[in-house]
């Protein structure tokens, strides 16, 4: 079953390169928050297909991976430079045309990559999840670090550091950040939140 649903995906990638059959792609493979590259079997598999097929693929270690999370020392948008690097590899190495995959966080990133760049060719958002504006709407804790966050931002102190909530697959989890990369990644209207991101 797994594989067929992989075969699909190529099939919708393959398209997206366009009436240049001869046009390789170039495949950013996003994990997961608290993920890794290998961490996900899925993610190797269509790696290791699209390889396959003669596409150019790169599965990077982001910065919202297991055990740096808590700690992540990235903006959004810095991550999102990190993501242009990426792509100029793939670009050197003769792809045509980039596309992103994304699990969970990863998937959120993709989008917003796609929506402030404009150069993705093709974005597979896999179980997307990452949703500060529902956790800010229901959750008090939540609602007030990231109000503290933003508060330390406008006045010019987003390098303090706070020590904020947020959640995974149910799971509580305690950050140590700077205001300014927590208010980042948690902003309910910010490039993180999947309901932000179309709108730009």
């Amino acid at each position: 079953m797994i594989r067929r649903v992989f075969a699909a995906l190529l099939a919708c990638l393959a398209f997206s390169a366009g009436a240049l059959a001869q046009d390789k792609l170039g495949v950013i493979i996003l994990h997961g928050k608290q993920g890794t590259p290998t961490g996900n079997q899925g993610l190797g598999m269509i790696a290791s297909d699209l390889q396959a097929a003669g596409h150019k693929v790169v599965v990077p270690l982001m910065p919202w991976s297991r055990g740096s999370w808590e700690s992540i020392n990235v903006t959004v948008e810095e991550a999102l430079g990190q993501l242009d690097g990426y792509a100029n590899q793939l670009r050197s190495q003769g792809a045509g045309r980039i596309v992103v995959i994304g699990h969970s966080l990863g998937a959120c990133v993709g989008l917003a990559y796609a929506v402030e760049r404009g150069t993705v060719a093709g974005l597979v958002m896999l179980a997307p999840g990452h949703n500060p504006a529902g956790l800010y709407r229901s959750n008090d804790r939540m609602r007030r670090d990231i109000d503290q966050a933003r508060s330390l931002v406008q006045q010019g102190r987003g390098n303090d550091t706070v020590h904020a909530s947020d959640s995974n697959q149910g799971t509580n989890i305690t950050m140590s950040v700077r205001a300014a990369v927590y208010y980042s990644w948690q902003n309910p209207k910010g490039l993180a939140s999947m309901p932000a991101a179309p709108r730009g």
